[in-house]
């Protein structure tokens, strides 16, 4: 099994961040396994350049069709602000899809 641990040092927005990373066990064979079946899309919260980061590093085959990020989120503002994942800008048939999300906190 190939390392799975990662610091990841980038910069978004003109500050610099680091995340250290852990991929979950088998979790690249999975992608890969899944794409025969499914088109794979990924759906962060966080910025466009964390999810590129992030996409090469979980998926090197680039079998992911496509990133969905912040920019595709909608804000809900009130006690607590909450980003929510739209899958209405998904423009593919549910059905035909895997989708894989980095955070379970969000909705």
């Amino acid at each position: 099994m190939e390392n799975t641990h990662t610091i990841l040092n980038f910069t978004t927005d003109g500050e610099k961040s680091a995340l250290y990373i852990s991929i979950r066990p088998y979790a690249r064979e999975f992608i890969i396994y899944l794409s025969s079946f499914y088109d794979i899309y990924f759906f962060t919260a966080s910025g466009a350049d964390y999810a590129q980061i992030l996409s090469k590093i979980l998926d090197p085959n680039q079998l992911i069709k496509k990133i969905y990020s912040r920019e595709h989120c909608t804000l809900i503002e009130g006690n607590k602000s909450v980003l929510y994942k739209d899958l209405t800008v998904i423009t593919h048939n549910l059905k035909d899809i895997i989708l894989i999300d980095n955070s379970p906190n969000c909705i």
